[in-house]
């Protein structure tokens, strides 16, 4: 019996390419290219423990109202989280949106903001 790695190939080539924004407190990681009404995952790995984790999507290019984040503690001793977004679609073929964070790191309380685009 032969065996191969035809399905493992194939599986990387349909995954998504992602992008990744870092700062001096985190990582994000998004896919490259997002489109409306289907779901992505947003991954944030921190340098130190964080507490308090609170997201939201907000549009730019139209109102859209704001969409929390939930995100779950992947792993609490690396520090990594994720959520899984679905974004309505407007009338603009290409839309602008906010994602806005914010947690608490020594106390202190921080802010990061990235603005994502995403395709109808």
């Amino acid at each position: 019996m032969l065996t191969g790695c035809g399905d493992d190939i194939a599986n990387k080539e349909n995954s998504p390419k992602i992008s990744t924004f870092q700062t001096e407190y985190l990582t994000l990681s998004i896919p490259q290219t997002l489109f409306a009404e289907t779901l992505f995952e947003v991954g944030i790995a921190f340098d130190h423990p964080i507490s308090n984790l609170k997201g939201e999507l907000t549009g730019v290019s139209m109102d859209m109202g704001k969409v929390p984040l939930f995100f779950k503690d992947i792993d609490g001793e690396l520090n990594v989280y994720s959520t899984q977004v679905l974004l309505g679609a407007c009338a603009l073929p290409v839309m602008q949106w906010r994602l806005s964070l914010t947690w608490q790191e020594n106390g202190k309380s921080q802010y990061f903001e990235q603005i994502i685009t995403v395709q109808r």
